[in-house]
């Protein structure tokens, strides 16, 4: 049968192919099925323009006129199901639009300052009304600036770049007009777009370093004060001391040994009081801060280099935020394992990692601690020599968040856990980057 070339027809064919190819493009990316009931009925007219085309229409004539009825069926129920996704959408892109107002209201009241910034190129992308105050810039300058335009420490800014998440209680940043001020920050990491995406929460802590620095010489006076009385008691105390001995030798009445022996009892208790003040009036003395716990440890080892039992360090390079009296608090518990462990071979420090921040265990495979004395030993005034090491450890770790606990079994050795929050530890990786 001959072919009808009628131009009209031939134009409807090609149209019939585009709309098919369309549909099909448009499933794809829109994940709906509706574009291709589109297709279909477009498919079933290509077919009729066809037979057209090939001379049959005279012939398929019932046959075309109920694939045409299919036809329009398919793209009104096409029609209906693409109106409900445009529908569907337009009310989506209303509840984003109320979500987004209410989420920049809550982002524009945040009293911090909040930055955020592409991962990849360390750019400022938006920024709230606190960060424009807090640096001296407008929202707009601020959205052209690098994250490290706003620190006054770079390298170590830059470094944050690298991590997920990031609390760093302590940084220096600087203002439009150059200011320094410090700061603490918390950082945290989200996708958008196909893209890493920062969010930096800062806040301005010039007045609690001013309180803390106001805080620090009052004590500095206060324990000039404590260590010039201290020096004059210690003076009374060794002519006490030496006066006792004087009686001790002189008096006849042998029935007097008993009392000169409690006047030297009261003398003793009161050295080791003197004692104690001593170390206790330097916790808190002065400002916390990044301490490498191997390196500590390394100093105490040497402090007990003549002990025959082995002090074995397993904390990897792993740095703890607190008071510089930590070192104290590592020899102590060492100077604890040695004398009531009573057949210590080992003493181990080690780490792991919890949901809540990192614990630092010191066991030993002495004689251990009693359940009943597991707290007690950390009270005042309770154990075999003094009775102030653990009472003095927990309160120099208090001072920073830090805890301890003893964990260990009776029979098997002493273990003390110190429980390190999050944010209060670091890792120096090998590269001299820091990953908290």
């Amino acid at each position: 049968m001959p072919l009808i070339l009628d131009p009209l027809v031939i134009a409807n064919l090609l149209l019939c192919l585009l709309i098919i190819l369309l549909s099909i493009w448009s499933y794809r990316k829109a994940d709906d099925i509706a574009p291709l009931y589109i297709g279909a009925a477009f498919s079933l007219f290509g077919i009729t323009h066809f037979t057209s085309l090939i001379g049959f229409t005279n012939a398929l004539e019932p046959a075309i006129l109920v694939i045409r009825i299919i036809a329009y069926l398919l793209v009104i129920f096409g029609l209906f199901q693409t109106a409900r996704i445009i529908l569907a959408r337009w009310n989506a892109e209303q509840a984003l639009w109320e979500n987004e107002a209410k989420y920049r209201a809550l982002f524009d009241a945040e009293l911090d300052a909040v930055i955020v910034l592409n991962k990849q190129t360390g750019m400022i992308q938006d920024a709230n009304a606190s960060a424009a105050a807090m640096y001296g810039y407008t929202p707009a300058e601020l959205r052209s600036l690098h994250v490290v335009d706003l620190s006054n420490e770079p390298e170590k800014t830059k470094n944050i770049l690298l991590e997920k998440q990031v609390n760093v209680p302590l940084r220096y940043h600087k203002k439009k007009d150059g200011t320094v001020f410090p700061v603490e920050v918390n950082v945290s990491t989200f996708k958008l777009n196909n893209e890493m995406m920062m969010v930096s929460t800062i806040r301005d802590i010039t007045e609690r370093i001013q309180t803390l620095q106001a805080l620090l010489q009052a004590n500095r006076k206060l324990n000039l004060l404590s260590s010039i009385t201290r020096h004059d008691i210690n003076n009374q105390l060794t002519s006490l001391c030496g006066n006792i001995e004087l009686s001790r030798m002189k008096a006849p009445d042998r029935s007097l040994d008993e009392i000169i022996e409690r006047e030297e009892q009261a003398a003793q208790a009161i050295q080791q009081l003197i004692a104690f003040t001593r170390d206790y009036q330097d916790i808190g003395g002065q400002t916390p801060q990044w301490q490498n716990l191997d390196g500590i440890i390394r100093r105490v080892i040497a402090l007990t280099g003549t002990s025959p039992v082995p002090v074995i360090a397993y904390v990897d390079a792993l740095e703890v935020f607190s008071d510089p009296m930590l070192e104290k608090v590592i020899f102590n518990l060492v100077d604890n394992s040695l004398r009531h462990g009573k057949r210590v071979t080992e003493i181990r420090f080690s780490h792991r990692f919890t949901d809540t921040g990192v614990i630092v265990t010191c066991r030993d495979n002495g004689v251990g601690v009693p359940y009943r004395d597991k707290e007690r030993i950390f009270e005042r005034g309770v154990g075999k020599n003094t009775g102030y090491g653990l009472f003095i450890a927990r309160e120099i770790l208090g001072i920073t968040g830090l805890t301890i606990h003893e964990t260990g079994t009776p029979g098997e050795g002493a273990q003390f856990e110190i429980q390190i929050p999050y944010g209060q530890y670091r890792i120096l990786r090998a590269d001299g980057a820091l990953s908290a």
